[in-house]
């Protein structure tokens, strides 16, 4: 079972001891042997990331001449089967883009994951350099460490402050009463989209589904689901399910949601067509143009005390394959720690304009006044989540879970039959 946590999420401070950690980590890394890399990310080069990973790549080449990084980028969904695929087929990357969820232990107990254990104990400065929680995420219980996060994140909303002030709306809601009253009034602009969500990548509804359900039940539900303690066909899931379909009924979403993407989202939101987005804290990299505000997933009035229940975590976390030649093992542990160490995290905050999982020195003119915004949120949570399915150890459970969102949202099922199909899956586990 995945270890409950509480996201510890603090102001990004300069660390005296940046230069010599960076200067230590290049210390034996000269090699003769020509080697290849290969790097399997989400970073796509269109991706708010993707400025970043060519400063990276750069940083390690400096050290590691003999190295080539051999680049493979894809969308998160694509890249967990491809990760599966390459591990089967005996030719895995060498480092790769991991999320903090209990399928993991499969690769993790047939010795497939490398465990980062030593290589953090050899250096504590790089260690201690991670914000409270953040290495937790991938101990699974064991005596391990098989991954680490290069982002913390949250999940809100951004809104855009002109639309909101045309529509009459003084200050951004707090409650979900009052994000559907300022839905009403927003729809009253012409060629604008309230709130659009690209219902074509399923994330997108699984999002929406986790953070309806932590408002509803709080987050620590989500592991007494995963714990069979309660039924997915219960009141809970179908509460859920309720209020996904009741925000489609509000117009909320417009009439063509179940045909755009994610890129879609970010598009309309850029170019003034949309008034919020909801999405993680990456999305600080995403806004152009827009004199954007943020605030929390509301919640419900009559149930305030999982108003500090948030989908928060931390994520893109950088996994190191197992039974690798010892250099490239070598280079592939300190290309990780070029990406999470201070001088990684920095370029990641000021460049990606991404909240890092590890302290930087980071200035704020670089970041900006949402980043600061979105930061400072994040002393609101008192118990946070990752997706729902982050505790599910089985994988059909899991990808079901991420069926029935998308399902649900497009209408094509009643909350009664996703919640049953749901469980008729745990059922035959």
């Amino acid at each position: 079972m995945l270890k409950r946590r509480t996201v510890s999420i603090v102001l990004l401070i300069v660390l005296s001891a940046a230069a010599l950690w960076a200067a230590g980590s290049k210390e034996g890394a000269e090699e003769s042997q020509a080697l290849t890399l290969r790097v399997l990310s989400v970073y796509t080069p269109d991706h708010a990331v993707g400025p970043a990973v060519e400063q990276i790549n750069q940083i390690f080449a400096e050290t590691h001449p003999n190295v080539t990084i051999e680049m493979q980028t894809m969308g998160a969904d694509d890249l967990k089967q491809v990760l599966r695929t390459d591990f089967d087929s005996g030719n895995p990357p060498g480092v790769f883009n991991i999320w903090a969820d209990n399928s993991n232990l499969d690769f993790i107990e047939a010795g497939l994951w490398l465990d980062l254990s030593d290589a953090l104990a050899a250096d504590p400065a790089w260690e201690e350099n991670f914000l409270p929680g953040a290495i937790d995420v991938h101990t699974y219980e064991t005596s391990g460490v098989w991954g680490l996060p290069q982002a913390s994140f949250v999940l809100g909303m951004y809104y855009n402050k002109d639309l909101f002030a045309e529509a009459g709306i003084d200050s951004p809601p707090e409650t979900m009463e009052e994000l559907y009253a300022d839905i009403d009034r927003l729809k009253t602009l012409d060629g604008v989209t309230p709130w659009p969500i690209g219902n074509m990548d399923g994330w997108r509804s699984v999002h929406l589904f986790a953070n309806l359900f932590y408002k509803l039940n709080g987050t620590a539900a989500a592991t007494l689901a995963a714990e069979r303690k309660i039924r997915h066909d219960g009141p809970e899931v179908v509460d859920t399910y309720k209020a996904m379909q009741d925000l489609v009924k509000t117009g909320a979403f417009g009439n063509q949601y179940t045909g755009l993407g994610y890129a879609d989202e970010i598009s309309l939101f850029n170019e003034g067509k949309s008034a919020i987005r909801f999405s993680g804290s990456w999305t600080l990299g995403e806004i152009d143009g827009v004199d954007a505000g943020f605030f929390p997933f509301p919640y419900y009035r009559d149930l305030p005390q999982y108003r500090g229940d948030w989908f928060a975590g931390f994520a893109d976390s950088w996994g190191v394959a197992a039974d690798m030649d010892p250099a490239l093992e070598a280079a592939a542990i300190d290309y990780v720690k070029i990406w999470t160490g201070p001088e990684g995290s920095k370029i990641f905050a000021e460049v990606a304009k991404n909240i890092p999982a590890a302290n930087a020195d980071v200035d704020p003119e670089k970041t900006g006044d949402l980043f600061a915004t979105v930061v400072s949120s994040m002393s609101g949570i008192t118990n946070s989540e990752v997706d729902f399915a982050t505790p599910e150890r089985s994988k059909l459970v899991a990808d079901q879970v991420g069926a029935n969102a998308q399902a649900v949202l497009a209408m094509e099922m009643t909350p009664e039959e996703a919640a049953e199909k749901l469980q008729q899956v745990v059922d035959s586990e």
